[in-house]
């Protein structure tokens, strides 16, 4: 089970025992300013957790580091181990069908950039199968062979494509599905943010913003 606390700076992961009541704690996880983070907190649904494929251990969020990343542990809260790290996040990660692999979608490489990921179900090499910088939400086929794509960029609004996956073949350029902008839309030159900053929090942490500069006449 997945307990939090009102003000949001406790969660405690535990193990319910249906036939008595008891709970067992297995995880619990602290911040004098706020638990959250992607996978970490839900409004209604708690935070991102499951079993592994043995039945013996589970995965879990926790932004212990500061970062949101995937763990595991067995059901007695013992051999706890970070299956990612790094100054990134981890976003809904879900378990391939064949139980060989992960899928998740991260921000490895600048803050505001998400791509879809895959890695060892042990953790490891990540590898990347998306490949336009942007934002790309993902949705595989059944048979987990072809991507869906959500994209967009900074100028760019959201549009559909379709993509192989790369796990099963060689890369692949994304075919675009929808065009949902008017002819208007597309002849204006909306402009690229200049440069993207990260700004420091006071226990560390950054959010990423972008700057956009227009000039008038002559720099």
């Amino acid at each position: 089970m997945d307990i939090q606390a009102n003000n949001y700076k406790n969660r405690w992961l535990v193990l319910l025992d249906a036939e008595t009541g008891t709970i067992e704690l297995l995880d619990r996880q602290h911040d004098e300013a706020w638990i959250a983070g992607p996978g970490i907190t839900g409004w209604f649904d708690g935070g991102d957790l499951g079993w592994m494929p043995d039945g013996k251990n589970i995965w879990y969020k926790s932004e212990k580091t500061g970062y949101s990343h995937l763990y595991t542990m067995d059901m007695n809260g013992k051999n706890k181990k970070a299956l990612t790290s790094g100054d990134f996040e981890i976003y809904d990660p879900f378990i391939s069908k064949d139980k060989k692999r992960w899928y998740f979608t991260a921000n490895i490489n600048h803050p505001g950039d998400r791509q879809f990921y895959s890695m060892p179900l042990k953790g490891g090499k990540i590898q990347q199968l998306t490949q336009w910088e942007g934002r790309n939400d993902v949705s595989l086929s059944p048979d987990e062979k072809q991507m869906a794509i959500l994209y967009s960029y900074s100028n760019r609004p959201t549009e559909l494509y379709l993509q192989g996956n790369p796990i099963f073949g060689k890369n692949s350029e994304p075919v675009e599905i929808t065009k949902s902008n008017t002819t208007e839309f597309e002849a204006y030159d909306w402009k690229d943010p200049v440069n993207y900053y990260v700004f420091r929090f006071r226990w560390g942490r950054g959010t990423c913003q972008a700057i956009y500069s227009h000039f008038r006449g002559k720099k």
